[in-house]
């Protein structure tokens, strides 16, 4: 994941990206650039929406990550 071309994180299997645009409704604030294979579920607004509505266990897990990915972003 990069910023203005900086790398500021790595994803890696399971994780998550652009989940703040869909929150905000607002443009991304990061690229994500693949450097291998890999399969991606894509959510529409409205998609996203209900699954952040009806899969608390899911909404759980996207606030601790975000959470986490605040920390982080702090130590910078």
């Amino acid at each position: 994941m990069t910023i203005d071309g900086v790398e500021i994180a790595r994803l890696g299997p399971g994780t998550f990206c652009g989940e703040m645009a869909l929150l905000e409704r607002g443009v991304r604030s990061a690229t994500v650039t693949a450097v291998g294979p890999m399969t991606v579920l894509a959510l529409s607004a409205s998609e996203f929406d209900l699954l952040v509505r009806d899969a608390p266990t899911v909404t759980h897990k996207m606030l601790v990550a975000l959470s986490n990915r605040l920390r982080t972003a702090e130590v910078r």
